[in-house]
């Protein structure tokens, strides 16, 4: 795979990735696997709707040191299919409060792959 001047590899818990991240923040805005997926869901196709909802949390929690957000910070924003893709967004809250523009997105392929996720003005902050 070809990467930009822009994006970093790193060695994520013995997993190789890329990441694009914002210029002035360091925040990641593109995690991509290199030569592996970032989660496979096995039996996907028997998923409902529903259960392919319960995935934000799964992802964030395996890469939450790189997102710096937890699981329960995530309240689904939607889940739609689209021939064999499902694409699932969720924004992220603070204390129960949904942040204005903060979201976390990725799709699903027809094996059940998550081969990318973008967090979109993922916010930073910590709980007292």
């Amino acid at each position: 795979m070809s990467e930009g001047a822009d994006y970093e590899t790193v060695d994520y818990k013995g997993q190789k990735l890329s990441i694009l991240r914002d210029p002035f923040t360091k925040a990641p805005l593109i995690i991509r696997g290199i030569e592996s997926n970032l989660l496979e869901i096995k039996n996907f196709s028997k998923l409902s709707r529903e259960e392919i909802t319960y995935t934000g949390p799964i992802v964030v929690n395996k890469y939450k040191s790189l997102l710096l957000i937890e699981p329960d910070q995530l309240k689904l924003k939607g889940a739609e299919k689209i021939s064999d893709t499902w694409y699932v967004s969720y924004w992220q809250t603070f204390q129960g409060v949904i942040l204005y523009e903060s979201s976390l997105g990725f799709s699903i392929d027809s094996h059940g792959r998550i081969k990318s996720l973008a967090p979109y003005s993922i916010q930073r902050f910590k709980r007292r």
